[in-house]
């Protein structure tokens, strides 16, 4: 008895053989494929020692979050008044640096320690911290209140008008302390007369800022110009009052009443016009009617007397006879 054997074609033999290779190739590629952290296992190790970043990692997270909680601790005991920018540059700028480092930070075996912690989740807890400081500082606009280096990396150091401002603020501080501690009765006038100088000097500096640097002026030097202005207008009631413009009222006054003037004239000659057109169109019509009728009179006349010289001419002529001459005679 002769053993039967299926004719089986070269190239499926070739695909059967080529099949588990290329699995093994896949399983490689999607092994090399996952966090290099989860790539060697050592003997003795435990699930926590291969989930977990290594200690080199934890270091620099730990200093990122020290550096993040000392920014957003000073940020909330500064933000009334604000000095945000002025009082918290070197909680800003640390959390750069340190954030800086994190990103070029690598373990002992040589894996970059962002891996641990970037793109791996929906909650980006390292990303979204740092992302919040920044956000702040940018919405403050701090960065125009300090000198910034050739390569752009910002420093503490204040600019020249930011540095001459908070100097002319102090002084004029000073001169309200000065007199609230002096005399309180009379204040109003005494406190305007002695302070307006440096008040003055002090609101031209920040005028002079703001045309320098525009919308983008830092949030401390807005907010220091804001409560500065209140004072001298609300506590001292050092702003003059203002005098009534009789002629500026007049002249509002002329400006208002002119629509209504034009609006009533315009009116008034509509309705002149719409009478006259009335008007003209009643003398058309009486004069079309004379026409008419005057028309129709003259057409009768002239029937009547048509028909009265067509019964003359169709009437007999009788002459007398002789008989009745004779009677007569």
């Amino acid at each position: 008895m002769k053993l039967l054997i299926p004719h089986v074609p070269v190239w499926c033999i070739v695909m059967i053989w080529a099949i588990p290779a290329h699995s093994k190739l896949e399983d490689d590629n999607n092994a090399s494929a996952k966090p290099s952290f989860l790539g060697d296992v050592a003997i003795g190790e435990t699930i926590d020692d291969i989930i977990s970043p290594s200690d080199v990692c934890k270091e620099i997270v730990a200093l990122i979050g020290s550096a993040i909680s000392n920014f957003t601790l000073c940020s909330v005991t500064n933000a009334r008044p604000i000095h945000l920018c002025e009082w918290c540059v070197e909680n800003y700028i640390k959390v750069v640096e340190v954030h800086r480092d994190f990103l070029a930070k690598v373990d002992e075996a040589g894996n970059p320690c962002k891996e641990y912690f970037l793109n791996l989740d929906r909650v980006e807890i390292v990303s979204d911290a740092y992302k919040y400081v920044e956000d702040l500082w940018a919405k403050g606009k701090c960065n125009s209140c300090f000198r910034t280096l050739p390569n752009g990396t910002l420093t503490n150091n204040a600019t020249e008008e930011v540095r001459q401002f908070v100097t002319d603020y102090e002084r004029t501080k000073g001169c309200f302390d000065d007199w609230l501690n002096a005399n309180i009765t009379g204040l109003n006038l005494t406190a305007c007369d002695a302070c307006k100088p440096l008040y003055d000097q002090m609101n031209n500096k920040y005028m002079e800022i703001g045309e320098l640097y525009g919308e983008n002026v830092c949030v401390d030097v807005v907010d220091t110009m804001n409560i500065t202005r209140e004072l001298w207008s609300e506590l001292f009631q050092c702003v003059p009052e203002r005098k009534v413009e009789f002629w500026l009222h007049i002249g509002f006054g002329i400006i208002a009443i002119i629509p209504l003037i034009f609006y009533f004239f315009a009116y008034v000659l509509s309705t002149k016009q719409e009478a006259r057109v009335l008007q003209q169109h009643r003398l058309a019509e009486v004069f079309a009617n004379t026409s008419a009728s005057g028309m129709s009179d003259l057409s009768g006349y002239h029937s009547s007397r048509l028909q009265e010289s067509t019964r003359s001419r169709s009437m007999p002529t009788t002459e007398p006879s002789d008989n009745c001459d004779n009677r007569v005679t």
